[in-house]
């Protein structure tokens, strides 16, 4: 049947086949074929790996394979009519990809709001994977551009390198300039690439080979920083009753990433993104009072934040009471 994905967020199932047979000489191999749902029952994906094969005794030499992978626009999960949503934006920052999933993200967050899994939303996401490379001054910019792209099998347009400065290798002190650093950020949407690019970005052997078809001449590069991610996630919080649930506060965050992913998360809630919203019959209506920005969500002040207004009024009323007093005497 069909089974949930767990590198997509919550209501993503989907259908796996794998098939094979042979005719005389002829094998036929179809693996990984998938029908992908939506949270709306929408086909949202499909696609599909085929290998045929010529089949000589013990022998079986490939003749032709073809693969597809196709994901359609995703479905939305409708908010019911009365009930609240809560919206905000946090940054996790972790050095390891091995064991993240969306289903893992999702239930984090849940656990950290006290809301079942099936009232995380997750909007949007992207993935930033955080290095340092360092190329010979002969490399242009450009050209490193090229060379970490395709080393890392992504487009020119996902790559933005930034001069972090100059790195004199104890090695190289015969010559005259010293290697150019780049901080590296190559963002991503996809968890599974994101794992990929994880691995690719340390492959300092990979990126030396990739340089020298792009600048032969040039002396190898280097990888000078281990890579980390950062996942830039926006997520929705659909609460059971027309109350706003409260946004989870960084340490529940990260506490409940951390121990459901098995490594260190750091998680950073935008204060300034958080919003609610009441679903009416004519659409989303802001909710009146809710605290914009505040990671409690309940649109009351603390006692932090009326302590000085407080006292600045007590002031004023304490000099229109003598101001007063001093016109009566005279």
């Amino acid at each position: 049947g069909f089974l949930p994905q767990k590198m997509k967020e919550s209501g993503f199932d989907a259908l796996w086949l794998s098939l094979g047979t042979t005719i005389d000489r002829a094998r036929v191999n179809v693996s990984d074929l998938y029908f992908e749902r939506g949270p709306d029952v929408a086909w949202s994906g499909v696609g599909w790996k085929f290998k045929l094969c010529d089949v000589d005794g013990d022998t079986c030499k490939e003749v032709y394979h073809h693969s597809f992978d196709i994901d359609f626009v995703a479905g939305k999960i409708e908010i019911p009519v009365g009930k609240a949503k809560t919206a905000f934006a946090s940054t996790l920052s972790l050095t390891d990809m091995s064991s993240f999933s969306m289903t893992g993200l999702i239930d984090s967050v849940a656990a950290a709001s006290g809301i079942p899994s099936t009232g995380v939303v997750v909007e949007d996401i992207s993935f930033q994977i955080l290095t340092k490379v360092a190329f010979d001054p002969s490399v242009t910019k450009e050209q490193a551009v090229k060379t970490v792209a395709k080393a890392n099998d992504v487009g020119e347009s996902e790559v933005v390198l930034t001069v972090a400065g100059r790195r004199l290798d104890p090695s190289d002190v015969g010559r005259r300039l010293a290697a150019v650093e780049y901080d590296s950020m190559i963002t991503v949407k996809d968890v599974i690439k994101a794992t990929a690019v994880m691995a690719s970005s340390a492959d300092v052997t990979l990126l030396t080979a990739v340089q020298k078809e792009i600048a032969p001449a040039a002396p190898a590069p280097k990888v000078t920083e281990a890579p980390a991610v950062k996942i830039v996630c926006k997520f929705d919080l659909v609460s059971e009753t027309d109350k706003p649930v409260e946004v989870p506060s960084d340490a529940a965050m990260s506490s409940k990433l951390s121990a459901t992913l098995g490594t260190t998360v750091t998680a950073d809630v935008d204060e300034g993104s958080v919003s609610a919203t009441l679903q009416t019959e004519n659409g989303a209506a802001p909710v009146a009072g809710f605290a914009q920005g505040r990671p409690d969500g309940t649109g009351i002040a603390s006692a932090a934040d009326l302590a000085a207004p407080a006292a600045a009024l007590f002031v004023a009323a304490l000099s229109a009471l003598a101001s007063a007093l001093a016109g009566g005497r005279a």
